[in-house]
């Protein structure tokens, strides 16, 4: 509501507009640059499925963060539908609310892994939740037994998957919003149309960061990589 006062002077006054994320309660906007946040979820599911469907399948934990967070549901609903794609032997066995910060992360971890000894793999609504869910992983001495994923692609979160805790995360940089912002006013002065933009994260494991940093594997260079992970390395000063 704040917002939508400049929008309807710039639609008076013929000037494009493009939103990002969220767009205003009033006036038009020509452009939409957002994230398809089950498309997030689909990476995550996939990635573990495609893991422990090689290790014969297995429980998996869920922490599903805030139950009216549309945007966490829709990432969840995408991994639990990925996740059910490429491992058929694998079951949800905890899917539990709540999960918002390492410290909660780590108590409903603590809760799964006691209630489902067996437990294959937890998934952590973000990385925050996904460090909660190392160290009670840690704790109960099953690191490298139980893969552990997040979402966003923190610094720490990095650091935590090149010492092999964290298995994996989805990053989601700023850069390729900018560069798509950039390329979408292009198109829109050209007279182009242009509904919505999805722009896509960068998948992080062990095995890209690892290879990335020792050359062996291309940097992404769209969201600088290897500047992130030596970051990560260097302790994320």
């Amino acid at each position: 509501a704040a917002t939508s006062s400049c929008i309807i002077q710039a639609n008076d006054l013929g000037i494009k507009t493009i939103c990002l994320f969220a767009c205003t309660a009033e006036g038009t906007n020509d452009a939409l640059i957002t994230l398809d946040f089950k498309e997030v979820g689909t990476m995550g599911g996939e990635w573990l499925g495609k893991a422990l469907n090689e290790q014969g399948g297995g429980k998996v934990g869920m922490l599903v963060g805030p139950p009216g967070d549309q945007a966490i549901q829709a990432v969840h609903t995408g991994f639990k539908e990925a996740l059910a794609a490429n491992c058929p032997t694998c079951t949800v066995a905890a899917e539990v609310p709540g999960g918002t910060d390492r410290d909660t992360g780590f108590t409903a971890a603590q809760q799964i892994l006691t209630a489902n000894p067996d437990l294959k793999a937890i998934a952590g609504a973000n990385d925050d939740v996904a460090m909660g869910i190392v160290r009670a992983v840690e704790q109960a001495d099953r690191l490298g037994e139980v893969l552990i994923t997040g979402n966003n692609g923190t610094c720490e979160a990095m650091a935590s998957i090149l010492n092999n805790q964290l298995s994996e995360t989805v990053l989601i940089a700023g850069q390729p919003f900018g560069i798509t912002t950039i390329d979408t006013a292009y198109q829109l002065l050209a007279g182009e149309t242009v509904e919505t933009v999805n722009v896509t994260p960068v998948q992080i494991d062990t095995a890209l960061a690892q290879g990335v940093l020792d050359g062996s594997m291309e940097d992404v260079a769209s969201v600088n990589l290897k500047e992130r992970l030596e970051q990560a390395q260097a302790g994320c000063n």
